[in-house]
């Protein structure tokens, strides 16, 4: 243990000495004399190596990728950053740097320099032009602090662009990895939020893609301003229904059901004047076809049965027309359904106090149920079929628990104990 606090001193205060300093019996030298920023290198993946060994030997995190930084104007500085494994879900926590200037130390874990939206990056900054205090011990920050930190904040930002042209797999890999922060920090820091719109990957049905690729694949708005329309659903859990049904209908649709999702897509429209379309509204029709006058009254009575087997009296049911026709229901969480879902999740989230999560418990306990929206498919055979039954017998009433069930485990975040419970008495049924 001593000798790990011996280490990480020399590391610290002694790392750019032009001296070698030995550690007990150690032929190699514990400090790095010569930074990796002031070598030659004949490859690419050479220096990226050799920045990443000065990192690993100093920063005890994970690094999961290395920027090597070297501005000559407006003004010099030089050094190593990396994306670290770190993960910080605090808007107001930082990034932060080691400062030295000219190879001498100056300050550990500097929170200023890096723009306030690089929480994920940790690293090393040596500069001759930052103006340091009288004590020596910290920076002032002038203009000079002020270009530094642009410039810091450019060379991040490059670096993430050419990943993306260049290595989009290990972009997706990062952005994965601090998706939230990164979405959380760019709807708070708006020059950041520009720099990244197109870049940041969504889960859609036909892959993970970018805001720039999708409008590649999407189709324009049915409206008569001719906008981009971005359509997208918010209930992770029905993933796999809503790409069904827009695989129907040959539409590229994004899983907006992550943390942050939504409100970038919202920003996405304010500044981008593209149109949003919410899959799962009432309004939206590219799915779910209204029936005629006629053809509602003809399955009005199915509607009616069907609703009574629902757990809340508050649900919606309504037969359309949608594809495939082998599927004879849909459900869908309506905006109660959704707050509840919500609700859940912040009840088990630590980061709330404890007598908040308990007020919620209260909350949900008065719900036990929450209404939901289930379109009933009048192409499908079955519900054909229903009108012509009498709904109350037991063959009708077992096919519609039947349709319920069904159109549940599509739905998983609909599926309660409850849910399964029914279901396993009405299969064996």
């Amino acid at each position: 243990l001593l000798g790990d606090t011996i280490r990480q001193a020399i590391r610290k205060y002694a790392d750019f000495l032009q001296f070698p300093i030995y550690l007990n019996d150690e032929t190699v030298p514990t400090n790095a004399i010569v930074p990796p920023w002031s070598k030659s290198y004949s490859s690419t993946e050479e220096k990226l190596r050799e920045h990443y060994m000065f990192l690993d030997n100093r920063f005890p995190d994970a690094i999961l990728h290395v920027v090597p930084v070297e501005v000559n104007t407006p003004l010099r500085m030089y050094g190593a950053v990396y994306v670290s494994n770190r993960r910080f879900l605090d808007l107001h926590s930082s990034g932060a740097v080691d400062i030295y200037q000219n190879g001498m130390f100056v300050q550990s874990g500097n929170r200023d320099l890096l723009p306030q939206w690089a929480k994920f990056i940790q690293g090393v900054i040596d500069s001759p032009d930052l103006t340091l205090t009288l004590a020596r011990d910290s920076l002032q920050k002038d203009a000079a602090f002020i270009e530094a930190q642009k410039a810091l904040g450019r060379v991040i930002v490059d670096n993430i662009k050419r990943l993306a042209q260049q290595e989009p797999e290990k972009l997706q890999r990062l952005l994965n990895w601090h998706a939230t922060t990164i979405k959380m920090m760019a709807l708070a820091e708006k020059d950041f939020y520009e720099e990244i719109a197109n870049i940041v990957p969504f889960e859609t049905n036909r892959g993970t893609m970018d805001l720039q690729t999708y409008f590649q694949y999407a189709q324009a708005s049915d409206d008569k301003s001719g906008k981009k329309c971005v359509f997208y659903f918010t209930e992770g859990g029905s993933a796999t229904l809503y790409y069904l049904l827009c695989e129907e209908k040959n539409i590229v649709v994004i899983n907006a059901s992550h943390p942050f999702d939504e409100e970038f897509l919202e920003e996405y429209k304010k500044r981008y004047s593209v149109e949003l379309q919410l899959i799962s509204a009432p309004d939206f029709r590219s799915i779910f076809v209204p029936l005629t006058t006629d053809e509602m009254q003809r399955f009005r009575k199915v509607e009616v049965e069907f609703k009574r087997i629902l757990p809340d009296p508050r649900s919606v049911v309504q037969v359309v027309r949608f594809h495939p026709k082998e599927m004879p229901a849909v459900m869908m969480q309506s905006s109660e359904a959704k707050a509840q879902l919500e609700l859940e999740s912040a009840k088990e989230s630590i980061l709330l106090p404890e007598g908040v999560r308990k007020l919620i418990g209260k909350v949900l306990e008065q719900k036990p149920s929450a209404p939901v929206i289930v379109y009933l498919n009048a192409d499908n055979p079955i519900i054909q079929r229903l009108q012509s039954l009498d709904l109350r017998s037991d063959v009708a009433q077992n096919a519609l628990v039947a349709i319920h069930n069904n159109s549940i485990l599509l739905t998983t975040p609909i599926l309660t104990l409850r849910n399964v419970e029914d279901m396993t008495r009405q299969f064996n049924q």
